[in-house]
């Protein structure tokens, strides 16, 4: 878990929670496309590219919680690893405390095996992979080159 300020109110992180864009920038992730979303405009899936030991797997992310404007926790598949993301808004005077959880499982014999070298790559660079996915919440636009 990681908690970073972002320089917006929280009604302006949480819009940017709803872009399939800003998904795309959780490390690893090379695409998301195909988004749903419900009545509220509020994203309710994804399929995304993951980049895993120099190999690509397409997954799948679904909504499994929310609470409109303050947290969304999204399960992820692919058939390598399982888990769930989960970010929380709070107010911090004029910006926004975003914390993000992630959780993963490894699905196979040979994931298993490599789960340890996954895992660890996955939390050395955790703090700094929450800090861009951040940036991009706040931001208007992404490009594609970001």
């Amino acid at each position: 878990m990681h908690r970073v300020l972002a320089p917006a109110e929280p009604a302006r992180v949480w819009k940017g929670l709803q872009r399939p864009e800003s998904w795309g920038r959780i490390g690893g992730v090379s695409n998301v496309e195909q988004p749903t979303f419900d009545e509220a405009g509020d994203i309710t899936g994804y399929r995304f590219t993951v980049e895993l030991g120099g190999n690509s797997h397409v997954g799948v992310a679904r909504r499994s919680a929310a609470n409109p404007g303050s947290r969304v926790s999204m399960t992820i598949d692919t058939d390598l690893l399982g888990g769930e993301i989960d970010v929380e808004l709070e107010p911090a005077g004029d910006q926004t405390a975003v914390t993000v959880a992630m959780t993963i499982e490894s699905k196979g014999f040979m994931t298993a095996m490599l789960f340890p070298v996954i895992t660890g790559a996955i939390a050395s660079g955790f703090n700094e992979e929450v800090a861009r996915f951040t940036s991009g919440l706040i931001e208007d636009r992404i490009s594609p080159e970001s």
